[in-house]
């Protein structure tokens, strides 16, 4: 089940900026046999800050991780208005999505990725 999230209103606060991704899957990236990694979603993904324009999110790492992708609907519409692949930064699970519209609803996913490129499950923002 995927839990909604409104855009309400800016708190302050400093957050530091997602991590950039420093390469992209590539044909070598994708020998390894599929059935090698098999990752679990991460646990604890949650809304963790909200402004009037964007949301943050945080989760726990999942071992063995590469990436993490973030989707982030529109919930009255079901859109994707989001999508964002992070770099796996064990001390750093952290994703700032931008350019959300105050007063809409949204809900969000994650999803842990391999180095071969398989994605494991997807888990909501719970709360």
């Amino acid at each position: 089940m995927i839990s909604k999230f409104a855009i309400l209103a800016f708190t302050a606060f400093t957050c530091l900026p997602a991590k950039p991704i420093q390469h992209l899957f590539s044909a070598e990236s994708r020998v390894e046999p599929l059935s090698k990694c098999a990752l679990a979603p991460p646990n604890n993904f949650r809304l963790e800050w909200v402004g009037t324009y964007w949301a943050s999110f945080v989760w726990d790492p999942v071992p063995e991780a590469a990436y993490y992708r973030i989707k982030v609907y529109q919930t009255s519409t079901g859109a994707l208005v989001a999508s964002e692949l992070v770099t796996a930064v064990p001390e750093y699970n952290l994703v700032v999505i931008g350019d959300l519209s105050p007063g809409q609803n949204y809900s969000a996913t994650i999803s842990s990725i391999c180095s071969n490129g398989m994605e494991s499950a997807k888990a909501s923002v719970l709360h």
